[in-house]
């Protein structure tokens, strides 16, 4: 199963359960927060929109759960005090293209996995970490996703960074695009990210 399929799939479940170390509110509100996504997710996807009208629902979707400029912004860590408005403006458009395709087409490989609760903690600072195992229809396959949410405030929650097997999305990227930064400029970052979406 990808990783926009376990990202996203994953809200079906997300949250069902109480967990003693967050305050009853907060789980609350994310529960109500997830259940609502988990539901138009889901109803995307097995609805019988074609390809096209399902991609551009979920993007759309993804847009609204996923706080793209943040994990943009920390991908290229200190150079982004460097770039010129310009480039950070081309940069910040050039990523959420690049995540839109990286996951969103993906949505295709969804065939009804189990689903399971491995724990929630607060990590401080509003930011909340879920922590989900992904059940094989063998019933003993496991893999295991984490997510990293936060609150930016009147419980407006997004997500941050996504874990698979303790294998963060951001850290990843950070490590690949400050590489690329170092041994070029900012613009060579930009044409690899375009490329890859027009792949």
């Amino acid at each position: 199963m990808t990783n926009f399929i376990k990202f996203f799939c994953i809200f079906a479940l997300i949250f069902t359960t109480t967990h003693g170390s967050l305050q009853a509110s907060i789980e609350d509100d994310l529960t109500s927060f997830t259940q609502v996504m988990a539901n138009d997710v889901l109803v995307i996807i097995k609805s019988q929109a074609s390809y096209n009208e399902k991609e551009k629902r979920l993007q759309a979707l993804f847009v609204k759960l996923v706080d793209i400029d943040w994990m943009a912004k920390f991908a290229v860590a200190k150079f982004w005090r460097t770039m010129s408005p310009a480039n950070q403006n081309e940069y910040l458009k050039v990523y959420k293209n690049y995540l839109l395709k990286l996951y969103v087409p993906r949505f295709r490989d969804y065939n009804d996995q189990d689903l399971a609760i491995s724990g929630i903690k607060s990590l401080g600072n509003s930011q909340f970490l879920i922590s989900t195992d992904i059940i094989a229809s063998d019933g003993v396959t496991k893999v295991n996703i984490q997510y990293r949410c936060k609150d930016e405030g009147g419980r407006n929650f997004k997500i941050r960074d996504i874990v698979a097997e303790n294998i963060s999305l951001i850290t990843t990227q950070r490590s690949e695009f400050s590489s690329i930064i170092e041994q070029g400029k900012i613009d060579d970052l930009i044409t690899i990210l375009r490329n890859k979406v027009v792949q």
